[in-house]
């Protein structure tokens, strides 16, 4: 979080860390009350980074992964954009790092078509 801090310190913007668990985010009540608080910070002008909450997530009850976690949160705060940010160069079948055979998919014409040739962990 230090390094978040002074990153987005030099462009004056300030941040809040807001750790989740998928129980947060699957139960209504719990669900309100992380769209209440990410509505105050975005009144009160901070940018919220999200993680997932380790401490306290079981392996049953985990995200795993924290593009499904952004994904829940861009459906919670009712967002208009939701960008991904990733270390691999594209669009894979498998994830390039683990798989060998993974291939590049370099265009994408049918979506619902496309992402059946993916594999998705979770």
């Amino acid at each position: 979080m230090n390094l978040f801090s002074q990153t987005f310190a030099k462009y004056k913007l300030n941040i809040s860390q807001i750790l989740l668990t998928l129980e947060d985010t699957e139960e209504r009540r719990r669900s309100l009350n992380a769209k209440r608080t990410f509505d105050n910070l975005f009144e009160l002008g901070f940018i919220p980074v999200v993680n997932e909450n380790d401490t306290i997530a079981t392996s049953e009850i985990k995200y795993g992964d924290n593009d499904r976690l952004a994904s829940r949160v861009a459906q919670i705060t009712n967002a208009d954009t939701l960008i991904l940010l990733s270390d691999v160069d594209g669009l894979y079948t498998k994830n390039p790092k683990i798989f060998k055979d993974a291939k590049l998919i370099k265009k994408i014409d049918d979506l619902k078509k496309d992402l059946k040739k993916i594999y998705i962990k979770g």
